[in-house]
């Protein structure tokens, strides 16, 4: 007669039949304790798994001492240092190495009218003709410390001639110019004439710089710095 056998591992307690068998009866008391193990071993497993994954993601993260820091340069290279200037002030310092230089001269009062001459100095050994127009017009700029002061300054429409001027070696030459100069913070001329230049501000100390005075050197500036405080 043959003996009802199961599975060893049919842990749901239904017997089966097959070779390699464990006696049924036996099977039925060990299901339980075998099914609580399995059980257990599952649980292990995919704790065990959890906290494989937890470690590994720690390895890996970046701390905030190994994370690399934005470069400062370029988050301020686009962002300038200082606002761009239109223009700057004059300077009292002539280049060096030039072989002329040039100035402004005022004649008179701040408070009423003054005469600008233009005083050529050349600097070699040899004599130099330098040339300009007649009447001598030029563009102003006027400066109270880094200021630029506003101008009034009608229009020429006349003739003009070219004239040339000699300065002997190491010696300056004054030119005289038909232009005046006047304070005037009210901005209303005296006379029509186009040579009445108005500076729109009260009597102050000012630097003059004074451009495209002669024709041969357009660059060169002739300049002041007038007291009148």
């Amino acid at each position: 007669m043959k003996k009802e056998s199961c599975h060893a591992d049919d842990l749901d307690g239904e017997p089966r039949y097959g070779t390699a068998m464990l006696p049924c009866r036996d099977h039925l008391r060990r299901a339980p304790r075998l099914a609580a193990r399995a059980h257990q071993a599952a649980w292990l497993g995919l704790i065990v798994g959890l906290m494989m994954s937890c470690t590994e993601g720690r390895r890996q993260a970046p701390t905030p001492a190994d994370s690399p820091l934005p470069s400062v340069a370029s988050e301020t290279s686009s962002v300038p240092s200082s606002p761009p200037k239109a223009a700057t002030p004059p300077s009292a310092a002539h280049p060096t190495g030039m072989p002329r230089s040039c100035a402004l001269s005022l004649s008179g009062d701040a408070q009423g009218t003054m005469a600008v001459s233009i005083v050529l100095q050349n600097r070699t050994d040899e004599p130099m003709v330098a040339e300009y127009d007649h009447p001598v017009m030029f563009a102003l700029e006027v400066w109270a410390d880094s200021k630029k002061l506003a101008l009034h300054i009608p229009p020429f429409n006349g003739p003009v001639e070219p004239r040339t001027v000699t300065a002997p070696p190491r010696e300056r030459v004054t030119i005289p110019t038909p232009v005046t100069l006047r304070f005037a913070p009210d901005g209303k001329p005296q006379t029509d004439s186009p040579f009445e230049w108005l500076i729109l501000s009260p009597p102050t100390d000012v630097w003059l710089r004074a451009k495209r005075v002669f024709s041969d050197t357009p660059d060169l500036r002739c300049e002041l710095k007038a007291h009148f405080r």
